[in-house]
Formats: C-alpha cells, sequence, structure tokens
C-alpha cells in the first residue's frame, strides 16, 4: 500500500513495503528528485537496512554460540509494515519483531519509520527498541536513490556531491564488499567531489567522524537541480551509481558497516555495530530538501 503526502511545496509518497520513500516530487519545478525504481536496473530494492548494512563474512553471524544466516543488509526492506499514524503530511510506519524475524535474529524489537513534510522536503525519523531482556547488537541505515541528470543536457558526470567546507578524508576502503582499510584523502583540498569517474573503484564511503560537516547536496553544476541531504546520529555516508551512464546516485546514511575482513563472526563485535540496552530506544534522522 501506498500513501501520499502533500504540501504546497511537494508531494512525497510512501510504501508500507520496507518503508520505501517511493517519490520525492517538487511541485514547481514538476521535477522528481527520487529515482523511479525499474527492477530491469536494479533487480532488488534497499531502502531500509536492518539488522545489518551491507555483508557479512559467508553470509552469517554468531550470537550466544549459535550461527545464524543473514541477507545482505537485513530483512526489513523485504518487510510490510503496519500504519501506526497518518495526517495529511506525516506518516508513521512499525514493524515489530515476529517468529520468522527471530529465525535470523533472536532479539525482540521494533522499528518505526515516522516521514514528515518539512517546507520544500521531508524528515525521516527512525527509531529502534529493544523490547528484549538483553543488550542488542544492530546496525541501520537508509539506501535511497536519487534522480540524475535533471534534463537532456546534463549527465552524471556533471553533478557534484558538495560538502559545503573545505574537506580532508580518505575513504573506506572495500574487498568484495567487505572492509579491508582505509585511503589516503580524496578531497584533495576541495570541498566537493565530482561524480564523473567517482565510482570506479566502487562506492564512496565516508567515516562523518573524519568530517566537518553533517550535510551534502547532490548538485547539477549546469542545471543547479539540486538534493540536499542532512543527517543526525548516523556515522557513515555512502556514495554510489553503478555507471557514469546512471540516471541515479545513491546517499545513503549508516549507522553501522560490513564485516571487516577477518572478523570473528560475533554480532556484537562488529564494526560500527550499535549496542541498545533492553527497554532503550535509539533515534536517528536524515532531512531532506529539494529545489
Amino acid at each position: 500500500m501506498k500513501f501520499t503526502l502533500e504540501n504546497e511545496s511537494i508531494r512525497v509518497v510512501v510504501s508500507d513495503l520496507g518503508a520505501t520513500l517511493d517519490s520525492l516530487f517538487d511541485k514547481a519545478s514538476g521535477m522528481e528528485h527520487a529515482w523511479p525504481y525499474d527492477p530491469a536496473v536494479w533487480p532488488r530494492r534497499t531502502h531500509l537496512c536492518f539488522p545489518v548494512c551491507g555483508k557479512l563474512l559467508d553470509g552469517e553471524y554468531s550470537h550466544g554460540g549459535r550461527t545464524y544466516p543473514m541477507p545482505m543488509h537485513g530483512f526489513l526492506r523485504e518487510k510490510t509494515f503496519q500504519v501506526e499514524a497518518r495526517t495529511a503530511d506525516s506518516a508513521t510506519l512499525a514493524f515489530a519483531s515476529d517468529r520468522e524475524t527471530r529465525e535470523l535474529y533472536p532479539f525482540d524489537f521494533s522499528v518505526r519509520v515516522r516521514t514528515t513534510l518539512i517546507g520544500k522536503g521531508v524528515e525521516i525519523a527512525y527509531c529502534v527498541e529493544n523490547h528484549g531482556d538483553s543488550e542488542m547488537p544492530y546496525s541501520i541505515g537508509s539506501h535511497y536513490n536519487y534522480m540524475v541528470p535533471a534534463n537532456q543536457d546534463e549527465t552524471l558526470c556533471d553533478f557534484e556531491i558538495d560538502f559545503g567546507s573545505l574537506q580532508s578524508a580518505g575513504r573506506i576502503e572495500f574487498s568484495d564488499g567487505f572492509v579491508a582499510g582505509s585511503s589516503e584523502d580524496i578531497f584533495k583540498g576541495a570541498k566537493s567531489l565530482r561524480l564523473g569517474n567517482l565510482f570506479s573503484k566502487g562506492a564512496i564511503a565516508l567515516a562523518l567522524a573524519d568530517l566537518t560537516t553533517r550535510e551534502v547536496t547532490l548538485r547539477g553544476t549546469k542545471s543547479g537541480f539540486f538534493t540536499h541531504l542532512g543527517m543526525e546520529n548516523f556515522d557513515h555516508l555512502l556514495l554510489w551509481a553503478p555507471s557514469d551512464a546512471a540516471s541515479f546516485v545513491c546517499m545513503e546514511v549508516w549507522a553501522g558497516l560490513p564485516d571487516r575482513l577477518g572478523h570473528d563472526k560475533v554480532l556484537k563485535n562488529k564494526t560500527a555495530v550499535r549496542l541498545l540496552p533492553s527497554g532503550q530506544v535509539h533515534e536517528y534522522f536524515q532531512r531532506i530538501q529539494i529545489g
């Protein structure tokens, strides 16, 4: 089921399947900012990663002396959420653990995704609650895909990711999808990254602790078409597109990372894992503005 949220500036469509953001439409320009999903381009859609982000070694982890299978990015992307609250400009979708999820992840939890229109943008809040009696290791992240180019005169190579101020940070390096180390500074005195050939070695993963900002803007240098992203309580930003001919760019905010090469597979020992005490709640936010 899909739900439309609307104000005088934008129209947003969210789905109860995986709590996806299906549309982010600018009424003034008539432009869509969320990439319209095409299974021919990307066979398996992901908008919400939980309880892991990325890949696990051998597709499994251990907890309490038992080994559990876990697909890449977890299982919530394929779950149907329940509508907990809805108004003209806000919708809260919720998913609670059940017998099926406990076969993969032996914890009692709930995840709520609240989408709220704010002017010419949207705030998306993620609430993770531990209903069990013991500490719960987990990761959570979003995996949104944003439109490029804005018109026939632009290509992905005409777009940049603007960080707003000069940066100096290396990228997290991956080997076959697993954390393998880090690179030297990729900004080299710049405040933005041009997209042309940027992803020739795969996704750009950045630790937010290495940056001076928690806001980035995907911008067309010719058209000025932009999607601005603000992050709160997440610790990593991932950027990716399949090629320079792609019609979308991923700007993903994660509280977590894939397994590191040589990891012992124990869930609570994962790189960047979050540990949620019994009865406690963690909240995360991303705020998207368009123009």
